[in-house]
């Protein structure tokens, strides 16, 4: 699949099948989300996977925290990505205080979503969720932040919605 395929097909999955999700294949998402770009290579993430149901359950359940992401108690597996914040008050390197680990993590985090699709299953990003179960679950420590949590599985249908973006002309203008 061409990268313009991965693009054209990847989407937020909210329907999943009760088909299951291998360590192997969570493996090779991570594999290579971790070789997105970061600013001066610094790789601000980590990742925990699972596919075991109590570890799964668990973290559904931060992921539903005030009734949201109902779908999240569906997927046979999850990826929380976290984000280094041992030096929250680091200066950047640039004279403008641009920060860049949240950037980071969001090139990391495509990088998840289109692995996925590349071998058959669908993700959705979350960034709503109660970080206690996530924590608990994954056991990273207090120098580490939930940055999203993905969803992963088989999707509960192969058809693609359609994409709803804004037209070329209202994102882009040739100076």
């Amino acid at each position: 699949m061409t990268i313009n395929e991965l693009i054209l097909t990847r989407e937020s999955c909210r329907e999943y099948s009760d088909k299951k999700v291998t360590l192997e294949q969570l493996t090779a998402i991570v594999e290579v989300a971790r070789m997105a770009p970061s600013a001066a290579n610094t790789q601000p993430w980590n990742f925990y996977v699972t596919n075991n149901p109590e570890s799964v359950a668990k973290i559904a359940s931060g992921c539903m925290a005030m009734d949201r992401n109902g779908f999240a108690g569906t997927v046979s597996a999850f990826i929380v990505m976290t984000r280094n914040v041992e030096s929250e008050t680091w200066v950047p390197a640039t004279p403008y205080n641009h920060y860049y680990r949240d950037f980071d993590c969001g090139s990391a985090a495509t990088h998840v979503c289109f692995a996925a699709t590349d071998i058959g299953l669908s993700t959705c990003m979350i960034g709503w969720f109660d970080d206690e179960p996530l924590k608990e679950v994954c056991g990273y420590s207090d120098d580490q932040r939930a940055s999203l949590v993905f969803t992963v599985g088989y999707a509960a249908t192969d058809k693609i919605r359609d994409k709803n973006r804004r037209s070329l002309d209202d994102v882009m203008t040739i100076v």
